[in-house]
């Protein structure tokens, strides 16, 4: 019996087969294994003076369904960071409140979401604020987020939330050991043979993301399709 599929290095190993291959689509246009990966490098030279680059590090993403998030939240988890997921389907005001309840020390979001509000509310926590650009992160609020004042389980991989639909949204953590686990029970359903298993590679399959990437069924494909080296559109 195999053991248990370590995810992040799973994640890395996947993204260092080819830079050159298409990883993601996003309005007919593809971006490649090697444009994700230059993604995540800005993002740790950004917080490499700030923040620091430790395993564990919570940093909050406004997600939308777009290539700078789906590369941010891959890198996050290939560094064993802990995602913490902000809805921009709200108003602007909801998402500052959000970021305000949660106080993370990093706040990534796409320069529409950079609102007035969400730019006071990244200043009001002490967050360091990136923006997202066609090829590299930007910032935005110059905050020197304090790791150690978030506390979370060891080994939170997501801070996710919950629907909301009986009531105000709560978190729940979910660890590496959680996804570790939960795609090794996909993989011995799925019958996969130990070299399948044992070998990180590049598939021709495709994964349509038609789910909203802070539900965690949009998660998941994205998890899914990396673990597995499929292109997501």
């Amino acid at each position: 019996m195999s053991a248990t599929m370590d995810v992040s290095q799973r994640i890395g190993e996947v993204m260092a087969l080819d830079h050159a291959a298409p990883a993601l689509c996003y309005q007919s246009r593809w971006w490649d294994w090697g444009a994700c990966d230059r993604l995540g490098t800005e993002l740790d030279a950004a917080l490499a003076g700030r923040v620091g680059t430790r395993p564990g590090t919570p940093v909050a993403v406004v997600m939308r369904n777009r290539p700078g998030h789906v590369a941010t939240i891959l890198h996050l988890l290939r560094r064993r960071y802990c995602l913490v997921p902000i809805s921009s389907i709200q108003a602007p005001g909801r998402i500052a409140d959000d970021v305000r309840a949660q106080r993370p020390p990093v706040v990534v979001a796409d320069a529409e979401d950079w609102s007035d509000e969400l730019t006071k509310a990244a200043r009001d926590c002490g967050a360091l604020g990136l923006r997202f650009t066609e090829s590299a992160v930007e910032v935005v609020v110059a905050g020197d987020g304090d790791p150690d004042g978030y506390p979370l389980r060891e080994g939170t991989a997501v801070w996710m939330p919950t629907s909301g639909t009986t009531g105000p949204p709560k978190r729940i953590p979910i660890t590496y050991a959680d996804l570790d686990i939960g795609f090794d029970r996909v993989r011995r359903y799925a019958g996969a043979n130990e070299r399948a298993a044992s070998a990180a590679r590049l598939s021709s399959g495709v994964v349509i993301s038609c789910t909203p990437l802070v539900h965690i069924a949009g998660l998941w494909q994205v998890f899914q399709s990396a673990v597995e080296g499929r292109r997501l559109v």
